[in-house]
């Protein structure tokens, strides 16, 4: 209700439509605090052109650049973060 912070099930439902490969960009993010694209890329074994790709285009709206790390935009990290349903599913 215009209170400017996005709705966790909101960022949720756009994340589930990435492929999976972008969603471990997100998630490297997530667990790493900022990385560059290289360094992304080798740990994913992903190429660095299509991670660089990635967070240009359809994950722009979910990291932003500084001085040639990304990180992740705080509005994403809660839709990210383990929810505690998905550890009882798992335990």
């Amino acid at each position: 209700m215009g209170s400017g912070f996005a709705d966790p099930g909101e960022e949720q439902a756009k994340l589930a439509k990435l492929p999976k490969g972008q969603l471990q960009i997100l998630q490297f993010l997530y667990d790493n605090g900022q990385a560059r694209t290289k360094d992304i890329a080798r740990a994913l074994d992903q190429e660095a052109t299509k991670v660089n790709s990635a967070l240009l285009g359809p994950l722009a709206g979910f990291v932003s650049v500084m001085h040639s790390f990304w990180r992740l935009n705080d509005e994403i990290r809660p839709a990210l973060a383990p929810s505690e349903l998905d550890d009882v599913a798992e335990g």
